[in-house]
């Protein structure tokens, strides 16, 4: 089948740059689209960074109250202990007064 020259002459000439109905070229859109996502990701990494923050500083005050509450459970045994041997004392002063 043979070719015309119109069909021959739209093979050689690049795709025009605009649509027909005037829009925006193709890198452009690509270009708008890479410009937004990655303003997307700058904003989700600064916000990430913040919710970072707030969870490190709830860590430490968890941590603290933690150590806090550990440092309850060993003395309460030892207060346990002082409270029994007052408690001897009481009876035995309260025999001898008897």
């Amino acid at each position: 089948m043979p070719v015309t020259a119109a069909a021959a002459s739209a093979k050689e000439q690049p795709a025009p740059r605009a649509d027909r109905r005037g829009g925006i070229d193709m890198t452009e859109s690509i270009l708008v689209a890479l410009i937004s996502g990655g303003l997307t990701l700058l904003g989700v990494i600064i916000s990430n960074n913040k919710h970072q923050a707030v969870s490190d500083a709830k860590m430490e005050e968890l941590t603290r109250e933690v150590r806090e509450h550990n440092n309850f459970a060993r003395r309460v045994p030892v207060v346990e202990e002082q409270i029994k041997v007052i408690n001897h004392r009481l009876a035995d002063l309260e025999e001898y007064h008897k």
